[in-house]
């Protein structure tokens, strides 16, 4: 099965984000209760501006339009509130047909219309259809205002049934947000104007279902020099992406679900430290980037692009020479399976002399990935941890002498302490490899297995767990601890 770690991110730094901008923890009822208790409302009005400004933005938009009914020095609070969000589930319900969002846009247009103050945070979570011409109103809005932080969803659903497409297009205005120092937009189109003069503020950038060519989207983020973190996700018509520059404050790159693949991307970032890339792996990456301290790579697809050229992985096999100076390197999804399968082994880099953590999607039952691990536990002399996540789907009967032919490595004699390996089934090659590591790796603290949760009563895993907690470990200190976890339990 493919892996689902591109949604997960998704949903992991949106959620995060839009958390941290919409947390609230006040209600206008618990203000009436402290207000009564007290008996009249002097103490809190005697307070500064700043501050009841500051006690608004705790307060839903309509919850803080309500305010004004508390007394007279309440009356216009709610118009200099720093923050402006706007939630479609929070002000329509679970009835948003267009007669509720109808209401929520009469809603937005009163607070943008009586707002005086400049705007630190905007977001806005809305299905524009049908509204378009007020949204660009606001866009407006915020051109003006100062705005330093815009996270907006322009959802398309039904019924909770979401639609999918891209009905709304940013106006050309929305590009002279000049002051903006975090952009989250999902689910629109992005046409970069000629004349763009750039985000010169701009530190984080997180595009989710947008639709943006590599061209355009290469001239946007050209013109934001000051960023330090970049996510696409599932964005739409970018067939490549190249950042030029340097991009000497850049730290974060994130690239999920795009239509390019690995070697259409050029990336010339002295600062990056961390980077992940979720797709098709063909090809090989421009990467300029001397201080990268982890990298991950999942692979979505196993099967190769039909070519009568050089088989097309041995590119992607040479790539990771670009990487051999990480400390982390994760390699998922199709990705060991892909080049196991075109025969690669000879293009992989022979040392990552940095690398300490290493986790890796495999099947242990065929001897052509096992020789890939193999590999790494070869090159990785560093290596103090490493992380397996078995996929025995297309099992074969691995040859019963393999591990026992292997001469154990450098770093497990010299560094290897801690061994992660899950959705073990209790077959052999799996039994004949952890073997392998408990005998010879000598400075093993800590192994833990993990095994599909419908195994518990089998006898298969019953088996393999008698076999491996009787192997006499080299590593007297070694703790080994089994368990038993549902297939799902990650997602």
């Amino acid at each position: 099965m493919p892996p689902t770690h591109g949604r997960w991110f998704q949903e992991n730094i949106w959620d995060r984000y839009m958390g941290g901008l919409s947390g609230r923890a006040l209600s206008l009822e618990n203000m009436d209760r402290k207000i009564s208790e007290d008996g009249n409302t002097t103490q809190i009005d005697d307070l500064p501006d700043g501050i009841l400004s500051h006690i608004v933005t705790f307060l839903s938009i309509q919850e803080a339009v309500k305010t004004s009914v508390l007394s007279s020095r309440w009356k216009q609070v709610w118009t200099a509130t720093e923050n402006l969000f706007f939630c479609e589930y929070e002000l329509c319900g679970k009835q948003r047909g267009y007669k509720q969002r109808k209401r929520m846009v009469g809603i937005i247009d009163h607070v943008l219309k009586f707002h005086i103050n400049r705007v630190e945070r905007f977001l806005l979570d809305f299905d524009p259809r049908g509204f378009e011409s007020h949204v660009d109103e606001w866009v407006s809005f915020l051109t003006k205002s100062g705005v330093q932080e815009i996270s907006i969803n322009f959802r398309r659903e039904v019924e909770g049934v979401y639609l999918g497409g891209h009905d709304y297009e940013l106006p050309s205005r929305f590009f002279d947000c000049i002051s903006l120092r975090l952009l989250m937009l999902k689910n629109c189109i992005m046409n970069v104007p000629l004349d763009f003069k750039g985000f010169n503020s701009l530190r984080t950038l997180f595009l989710s279902d947008v639709y943006i060519n590599g061209d355009q989207l290469s001239t946007l983020v050209s013109k934001c020099k000051v960023l330090q973190g970049l996510a696409l996700l599932y964005c739409r018509d970018t067939e490549s992406f190249r950042m030029s520059g340097p991009h000497s404050q850049l730290k974060n790159v994130m690239i999920c679900c795009c239509l390019m693949s690995l070697g259409d991307i050029e990336i010339d970032a002295p600062s990056l430290l961390h980077f992940c890339f979720m797709g098709c792996i063909f090809g090989s990456p421009v990467l300029s980037v001397p201080r990268l301290l982890d990298a991950t790579i999942i692979s979505c697809i196993e099967k190769r692009p039909p070519t009568i050229q050089e088989n097309p992985f041995h590119k992607v096999a040479r790539s990771l020479s670009k990487l051999a100076h990480v400390e982390s390197l994760t390699l998922a999804g199709y990705f060991v399976k892909t080049l196991a399968d075109a025969e690669v082994w000879n293009a992989l880099p022979t040392s990552f002399p940095n690398i300490k953590e290493l986790d890796v999607g495999v099947n242990l039952t065929k001897s052509s990935e096992t020789r890939i691990i193999y590999h790494f536990l070869e090159s990785c002399n560093n290596l103090e941890k490493i992380v397996l996540s078995l996929n025995q789907d297309d099992k074969e009967l691995l040859a019963s002498q393999y591990w026992d032919l292997r001469k154990p490595t450098y770093c497990m004699a010299n560094h290897l302490k801690t061994v992660t390996v899950t959705n073990l089934e209790g077959l052999v090659g799996e039994i004949r490899f952890v073997t392998f590591l408990l005998r010879h790796t000598r400075k093993l603290e800590n192994i833990t297995l993990s095994f599909y949760e419908n195994l518990r009563s089998t006898v298969r895993a019953k088996t393999a767990m008698d076999v491996l907690t009787n192997v006499k470990k080299v590593s007297t200190d070694a703790e080994m601890c089994i368990k038993f976890e549902d297939v799902d339990a990650d997602d």
